[in-house]
């Protein structure tokens, strides 16, 4: 009888730590899924910003050219 309670207890055990290791195998695939999306975000960002930035660069480089080339027009007039 003892040897029954024994396994009976091993068993349920067992069943806990499965249960234990799938609760936490599931917490990590969502944490996971929360830092990649998260990292997504953040790249998005930070590629708007510097997608902004570039333009406003290419912007200002034509805006020079223009008022370059209309100093030179001037001077040789």
């Amino acid at each position: 009888e003892a040897e029954d309670i024994l396994s009976t207890v091993k068993r349920k055990t067992e069943i806990i730590e499965a249960e234990a290791k799938q609760r936490t195998l599931l917490y990590l695939l969502k944490a996971r899924e929360g830092i990649e999306e998260q990292i997504r975000e953040d790249y998005k960002r930070a590629y708007a910003r510097l997608s902004s930035s570039l333009q406003d660069l290419m912007s200002e480089g034509q805006n020079i050219e223009v008022e370059l080339k209309d100093k030179r027009t001037t001077l040789w007039e």
